[in-house]
């Protein structure tokens, strides 16, 4: 991995990690590092597409609302019954947002890999990034960039996960699904003991 990107996921409102080899994640209890695995998990285990995915996967922000008054309110500021009327209390409610994305840029693909992902593979830059292919340097390595992506529709109260390579034009609501297969082919070892 070269690159993750959250967006509204869990904890994070957005979070960008880069790496170059082996990287140790460390921080204070509910700093976030299990909403880190838990991101790359999603993108990367193909035994998370069988959770149901939760309205707390969601970043949750803060609304304000209108303040509700109990009495009719009379004239002059006062209360129906004549009394003054307390001052308003300005109130809020909590609200997820309406989707998540966690995206993960792979480089350093081997040759049964970089076969696998044939038809989403972009080349990359100096920094591990991918470019469109007419920017990109002469014989740069190749790069596949996964993501999952959660949905909340509010009207039916039902959330929606997909898991796709980038190339399949996400921002068109176009999903090519990465198959469980091809995500169990990639060489990933998540150690759950060592989350505590």
């Amino acid at each position: 991995m070269s690159r993750l990107m959250i967006d509204s996921f869990r904890g994070f409102r957005t979070l960008e990690l880069r790496s170059q080899g082996h990287v140790v994640l460390s921080g204070v209890p509910r700093a976030g590092r299990s909403d880190v695995i838990s991101a790359l998990s999603r993108v990367l285990l193909p035994e998370s597409s069988r959770t149901s995915p939760a309205l707390s996967d969601l970043w949750q922000t803060t609304v304000p609302s209108a303040a509700t008054g109990g009495d009719e309110p009379g004239k002059d500021g006062e209360a129906g019954d004549g009394q003054p009327l307390p001052a308003e209390q300005p109130s809020s409610s909590v609200e997820p947002r309406p989707y998540a994305n966690v995206e993960v840029t792979l480089t350093d693909l081997d040759p049964e890999l970089e076969q696998l992902f044939e038809g989403f593979l972009e080349r990359t830059d100096a920094d591990g990034c991918a470019v469109p292919e007419d920017q990109a340097m002469p014989g740069a390595p190749w790069c596949v960039r996964l993501a999952y992506r959660l949905m909340y529709d509010s009207d039916l109260e039902a959330l929606e996960h997909f898991y796709y390579p980038l190339a399949s034009s996400p921002g068109a609501s176009q999903f090519t699904r990465v198959p469980a297969s091809t995500r169990r082919a990639l060489p990933v070892v998540i150690l759950k003991g060592l989350l505590h």
